[in-house]
Protein backbone atom coordinates (compact mmCIF):
# COMPACT_ATOMS: atom_id res chain seq x y z
CA UNK A 1 0.00 0.00 0.00
CA UNK A 2 3.30 1.86 -0.32
CA UNK A 3 1.80 3.67 -3.30
CA UNK A 4 -1.42 4.93 -1.94
CA UNK A 5 0.24 6.33 1.17
CA UNK A 6 2.07 8.59 -1.77
CA UNK A 7 -0.84 9.89 -3.37
CA UNK A 8 -2.01 13.19 -2.19
CA UNK A 9 -4.56 13.24 0.09
CA UNK A 10 -7.12 14.44 -2.65
CA UNK A 11 -6.97 11.75 -4.98
CA UNK A 12 -7.40 9.35 -1.71
CA UNK A 13 -10.78 10.82 -0.70
CA UNK A 14 -11.77 10.99 -4.62
CA UNK A 15 -10.84 7.67 -5.22
CA UNK A 16 -14.05 5.60 -3.81
CA UNK A 17 -16.34 8.10 -4.95
CA UNK A 18 -14.83 7.69 -8.57
CA UNK A 19 -14.83 3.93 -8.53
CA UNK A 20 -18.05 3.63 -7.40
CA UNK A 21 -19.13 6.53 -10.36
CA UNK A 22 -17.03 4.60 -12.56
CA UNK A 23 -19.21 1.16 -11.58
CA UNK A 24 -22.59 2.57 -12.51
CA UNK A 25 -21.36 4.13 -15.41
CA UNK A 26 -20.29 0.77 -16.70
CA UNK A 27 -23.68 -0.49 -15.35
CA UNK A 28 -25.72 2.14 -17.16
CA UNK A 29 -23.84 1.52 -20.48
CA UNK A 30 -24.75 -2.21 -20.46
CA UNK A 31 -28.29 -1.48 -19.97
CA UNK A 32 -28.06 0.89 -22.31
CA UNK A 33 -26.96 -1.57 -24.55
CA UNK A 34 -29.70 -3.82 -24.20
CA UNK A 35 -32.58 -1.37 -24.16
CA UNK A 36 -31.05 -0.50 -27.46
CA UNK A 37 -31.12 -3.64 -28.84
CA UNK A 38 -34.51 -4.35 -27.67
CA UNK A 39 -35.52 -1.43 -28.88
CA UNK A 40 -34.74 -2.46 -32.22
CA UNK A 41 -36.15 -5.74 -31.79
CA UNK A 42 -39.40 -3.79 -31.24
CA UNK A 43 -39.15 -1.16 -33.90
CA UNK A 44 -38.63 -4.24 -36.33
CA UNK A 45 -41.77 -6.39 -34.65
CA UNK A 46 -43.99 -3.08 -35.03
CA UNK A 47 -42.85 -1.45 -38.08
CA UNK A 48 -42.43 -4.21 -40.35
CA UNK A 49 -43.04 -7.84 -38.75
CA UNK A 50 -46.89 -6.96 -37.81
CA UNK A 51 -47.76 -4.45 -40.84
CA UNK A 52 -46.91 -7.85 -43.24
CA UNK A 53 -48.82 -10.02 -41.08
CA UNK A 54 -52.36 -7.77 -41.39
CA UNK A 55 -51.30 -7.44 -44.88
CA UNK A 56 -51.44 -11.19 -45.55
CA UNK A 57 -54.36 -11.90 -43.34
CA UNK A 58 -56.16 -9.08 -45.68
CA UNK A 59 -55.40 -11.02 -48.70
CA UNK A 60 -56.12 -13.90 -47.31
CA UNK A 61 -59.89 -12.69 -46.78
CA UNK A 62 -59.79 -11.11 -50.14
CA UNK A 63 -59.07 -14.37 -51.97
CA UNK A 64 -62.28 -15.58 -50.24
CA UNK A 65 -64.23 -12.37 -51.14
CA UNK A 66 -62.98 -13.06 -54.85
CA UNK A 67 -64.35 -16.73 -54.62
CA UNK A 68 -67.58 -15.11 -52.98
CA UNK A 69 -67.71 -12.50 -56.02
CA UNK A 70 -67.21 -15.35 -58.64
CA UNK A 71 -69.83 -17.58 -56.84
CA UNK A 72 -72.67 -14.59 -56.65
CA UNK A 73 -71.62 -14.53 -60.82
CA UNK A 74 -72.53 -17.86 -61.31
CA UNK A 75 -75.44 -17.92 -59.12
CA UNK A 76 -76.99 -14.01 -60.51
CA UNK A 77 -78.46 -15.72 -63.27
CA UNK A 78 -80.20 -13.00 -64.97
CA UNK A 79 -80.12 -10.28 -62.52
CA UNK A 80 -78.03 -7.71 -63.44
CA UNK A 81 -77.56 -5.47 -60.98
CA UNK A 82 -76.53 -8.93 -58.84
CA UNK A 83 -74.30 -9.44 -61.59
CA UNK A 84 -72.34 -5.87 -61.81
CA UNK A 85 -72.28 -5.95 -57.82
CA UNK A 86 -70.43 -9.11 -58.07
CA UNK A 87 -67.96 -8.52 -60.97
CA UNK A 88 -67.47 -5.16 -59.24
CA UNK A 89 -66.51 -7.12 -56.06
CA UNK A 90 -64.29 -9.44 -58.16
CA UNK A 91 -62.17 -7.05 -59.77
CA UNK A 92 -61.94 -4.78 -56.43
CA UNK A 93 -60.49 -7.64 -54.27
CA UNK A 94 -58.60 -9.71 -56.91
CA UNK A 95 -57.04 -6.11 -57.27
CA UNK A 96 -56.23 -5.74 -54.08
CA UNK A 97 -55.35 -9.41 -52.85
CA UNK A 98 -51.53 -10.15 -54.54
CA UNK A 99 -50.08 -6.79 -53.41
CA UNK A 100 -51.43 -8.06 -49.87
CA UNK A 101 -50.01 -11.60 -50.57
CA UNK A 102 -47.03 -10.89 -51.46
CA UNK A 103 -46.03 -8.52 -49.00
CA UNK A 104 -44.01 -11.35 -46.79
CA UNK A 105 -41.26 -9.82 -49.96
CA UNK A 106 -40.16 -7.23 -47.55
CA UNK A 107 -39.45 -9.64 -44.64
CA UNK A 108 -37.30 -11.85 -47.09
CA UNK A 109 -35.49 -8.96 -48.11
CA UNK A 110 -34.37 -7.51 -44.45
CA UNK A 111 -33.18 -11.26 -44.05
CA UNK A 112 -36.50 -11.47 -40.94
CA UNK A 113 -37.19 -14.82 -42.35
CA UNK A 114 -34.98 -17.33 -44.19
CA UNK A 115 -33.94 -16.44 -48.23
CA UNK A 116 -35.20 -19.99 -48.58
CA UNK A 117 -38.78 -18.90 -48.55
CA UNK A 118 -38.12 -16.87 -51.70
CA UNK A 119 -38.76 -19.51 -53.80
CA UNK A 120 -41.86 -20.62 -51.80
CA UNK A 121 -43.34 -16.81 -52.26
CA UNK A 122 -42.70 -16.97 -55.98
CA UNK A 123 -44.78 -20.28 -56.66
CA UNK A 124 -47.55 -18.86 -54.54
CA UNK A 125 -47.66 -16.06 -56.85
CA UNK A 126 -48.15 -18.55 -59.65
CA UNK A 127 -50.33 -20.36 -58.00
CA UNK A 128 -52.62 -17.67 -57.02
CA UNK A 129 -52.47 -16.23 -61.05
CA UNK A 130 -53.36 -19.73 -61.93
CA UNK A 131 -56.42 -20.08 -59.41
CA UNK A 132 -57.15 -16.03 -60.65
CA UNK A 133 -57.67 -16.95 -64.15
CA UNK A 134 -60.18 -19.51 -63.79
CA UNK A 135 -62.21 -16.97 -61.44
CA UNK A 136 -61.59 -13.75 -64.04
CA UNK A 137 -62.66 -16.02 -66.95
CA UNK A 138 -66.21 -16.63 -65.10
CA UNK A 139 -66.69 -12.96 -64.35
CA UNK A 140 -65.41 -12.09 -67.86
CA UNK A 141 -68.27 -14.83 -69.43
CA UNK A 142 -70.54 -15.18 -67.14
CA UNK A 143 -73.14 -16.38 -69.62
CA UNK A 144 -70.53 -19.55 -69.57
CA UNK A 145 -69.47 -18.96 -66.50
CA UNK A 146 -71.76 -22.24 -64.97
CA UNK A 147 -70.77 -24.50 -68.15
CA UNK A 148 -66.44 -23.43 -67.04
CA UNK A 149 -66.91 -24.27 -63.24
CA UNK A 150 -68.39 -27.58 -63.94
CA UNK A 151 -65.76 -28.44 -66.45
CA UNK A 152 -62.83 -27.14 -64.25
CA UNK A 153 -63.63 -27.57 -60.87
CA UNK A 154 -61.15 -29.91 -60.20
CA UNK A 155 -58.53 -27.46 -61.34
CA UNK A 156 -60.17 -24.78 -59.55
CA UNK A 157 -59.86 -26.59 -56.20
CA UNK A 158 -56.41 -28.11 -57.21
CA UNK A 159 -54.85 -24.43 -57.86
CA UNK A 160 -56.51 -22.66 -54.58
CA UNK A 161 -55.68 -25.79 -52.15
CA UNK A 162 -52.16 -25.58 -53.75
CA UNK A 163 -52.15 -21.80 -53.19
CA UNK A 164 -53.42 -21.83 -49.75
CA UNK A 165 -50.96 -24.31 -48.60
CA UNK A 166 -47.82 -22.34 -49.60
CA UNK A 167 -49.18 -19.63 -48.10
CA UNK A 168 -49.77 -20.97 -44.77
CA UNK A 169 -46.19 -22.21 -44.98
CA UNK A 170 -45.01 -18.59 -45.35
CA UNK A 171 -47.39 -17.17 -42.66
CA UNK A 172 -46.04 -20.22 -40.27
CA UNK A 173 -42.42 -19.33 -41.15
CA UNK A 174 -43.00 -15.34 -40.14
CA UNK A 175 -44.90 -16.69 -37.12
CA UNK A 176 -41.95 -18.51 -35.70
CA UNK A 177 -39.76 -15.82 -36.46
CA UNK A 178 -41.99 -13.23 -34.68
CA UNK A 179 -42.38 -15.93 -31.49
CA UNK A 180 -38.21 -15.69 -31.44
CA UNK A 181 -38.13 -11.86 -31.82
CA UNK A 182 -40.72 -11.92 -28.94
CA UNK A 183 -38.72 -14.27 -26.61
CA UNK A 184 -35.46 -12.16 -27.50
CA UNK A 185 -37.53 -9.21 -26.64
CA UNK A 186 -38.32 -10.83 -23.23
CA UNK A 187 -34.54 -12.08 -22.64
CA UNK A 188 -33.09 -8.37 -23.40
CA UNK A 189 -35.50 -7.17 -20.54
CA UNK A 190 -34.70 -10.06 -18.34
CA UNK A 191 -30.65 -9.01 -18.84
CA UNK A 192 -31.37 -5.47 -18.55
CA UNK A 193 -33.32 -5.97 -15.14
CA UNK A 194 -31.01 -8.34 -13.82
CA UNK A 195 -27.79 -6.59 -15.02
CA UNK A 196 -29.60 -3.49 -13.06
CA UNK A 197 -30.14 -5.00 -9.64
CA UNK A 198 -27.29 -6.97 -10.00
CA UNK A 199 -24.99 -3.95 -10.81
CA UNK A 200 -26.38 -1.75 -7.47
CA UNK A 201 -25.77 -5.03 -5.57
CA UNK A 202 -22.22 -4.82 -6.62
CA UNK A 203 -21.93 -1.00 -6.12
CA UNK A 204 -22.43 -0.92 -3.23
CA UNK A 205 -20.57 -3.74 -1.51
CA UNK A 206 -17.79 -2.23 -3.61
CA UNK A 207 -18.63 1.31 -2.44
CA UNK A 208 -19.02 0.20 0.99
CA UNK A 209 -15.42 -2.03 0.44
CA UNK A 210 -13.48 0.88 -1.00
CA UNK A 211 -15.04 3.93 1.51
CA UNK A 212 -13.82 1.46 4.55
CA UNK A 213 -10.65 0.69 3.32
CA UNK A 214 -9.74 4.15 1.78
CA UNK A 215 -10.87 5.59 5.41
CA UNK A 216 -9.06 3.25 7.12
CA UNK A 217 -5.64 4.07 5.04
CA UNK A 218 -6.03 7.26 5.31
CA UNK A 219 -7.08 7.90 9.30
CA UNK A 220 -5.10 5.51 10.56
CA UNK A 221 -1.36 7.45 10.03
CA UNK A 222 -3.61 10.53 11.04
CA UNK A 223 -4.58 9.62 14.57
CA UNK A 224 -1.35 8.06 15.18
CA UNK A 225 0.00 11.42 14.68
CA UNK A 226 -2.76 13.19 16.83
CA UNK A 227 -1.93 10.84 19.48
CA UNK A 228 2.02 11.19 19.38
CA UNK A 229 1.49 15.04 19.42
CA UNK A 230 -1.22 14.96 21.84
CA UNK A 231 1.18 13.33 24.45
CA UNK A 232 3.77 15.95 23.87
CA UNK A 233 1.40 18.58 24.04
CA UNK A 234 0.58 17.52 27.69
CA UNK A 235 3.90 17.73 28.65
CA UNK A 236 3.93 13.95 29.98
CA UNK A 237 5.01 12.57 26.97
CA UNK A 238 8.71 11.47 25.53
CA UNK A 239 10.02 14.40 24.11
CA UNK A 240 12.93 12.23 22.34
CA UNK A 241 10.68 10.36 20.60
CA UNK A 242 10.12 10.93 16.87
CA UNK A 243 7.00 11.41 14.34
CA UNK A 244 6.49 8.34 12.16
CA UNK A 245 6.29 9.84 8.71
CA UNK A 246 4.45 6.84 6.87
CA UNK A 247 3.16 8.98 3.40
CA UNK A 248 4.17 11.69 1.53
CA UNK A 249 0.37 13.10 1.07
CA UNK A 250 -0.64 16.21 3.23
CA UNK A 251 -0.69 14.04 6.12
CA UNK A 252 3.21 13.33 5.64
CA UNK A 253 4.25 16.86 5.13
CA UNK A 254 2.27 17.29 8.57
CA UNK A 255 4.11 15.21 10.06
CA UNK A 256 7.56 16.43 8.56
CA UNK A 257 6.24 19.90 9.99
CA UNK A 258 5.70 18.36 13.23
CA UNK A 259 9.17 16.64 13.38
CA UNK A 260 10.57 20.07 12.90
CA UNK A 261 8.65 21.78 15.30
CA UNK A 262 9.45 19.01 17.84
CA UNK A 263 12.94 19.52 16.93
CA UNK A 264 13.33 22.99 17.63
CA UNK A 265 11.59 22.06 21.10
CA UNK A 266 13.80 19.76 22.41
CA UNK A 267 16.94 21.92 21.01
CA UNK A 268 15.43 24.55 23.42
CA UNK A 269 14.84 22.20 26.08
CA UNK A 270 18.07 21.08 26.23
CA UNK A 271 19.76 24.78 25.86
CA UNK A 272 17.14 25.62 29.00
CA UNK A 273 17.93 22.45 30.62
CA UNK A 274 21.75 23.46 30.72
CA UNK A 275 20.94 27.10 31.59
CA UNK A 276 19.28 25.51 34.34
CA UNK A 277 22.16 23.12 35.59
CA UNK A 278 24.85 26.05 35.08
CA UNK A 279 22.79 28.44 37.40
CA UNK A 280 21.96 25.71 39.87
CA UNK A 281 26.04 25.38 40.16
CA UNK A 282 26.49 28.32 40.14
CA UNK A 283 24.05 28.88 43.14
CA UNK A 284 25.67 25.83 45.07
CA UNK A 285 29.33 27.58 45.02
CA UNK A 286 27.68 30.09 45.90
CA UNK A 287 26.17 29.15 49.08
CA UNK A 288 29.62 26.98 49.85
CA UNK A 289 31.40 30.64 50.16
CA UNK A 290 28.75 31.66 52.46
CA UNK A 291 28.73 29.21 54.34
CA UNK A 292 33.19 29.29 54.89
CA UNK A 293 32.82 32.80 56.16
Amino acid sequence: MQWFNNLSFRFKVAAPTTLVTIVFLAILTVIFVVFADQRNAETLMNDEVEPVLVQLDEGYRDMYQVIAAGQGVLLAGGDQALLKYNQEEYYDNARKALPRLTSAQRLIDIQFIDYSHQALLDQMKGSFAEFNQHYRFMVDNPEIAHTYFVENQTAIVASFDKWRGEFKSIYEAIEVAQAELRKLIDDEVTIATLVLEVGVVIAVLLSIFITWTVTNAVLAPLRRLTVTMNDIASGEGDLTQRVAVESKDEIGELALHSISLHQKFSIRFVMSQALCNRFVKKVITFIKRVKQF
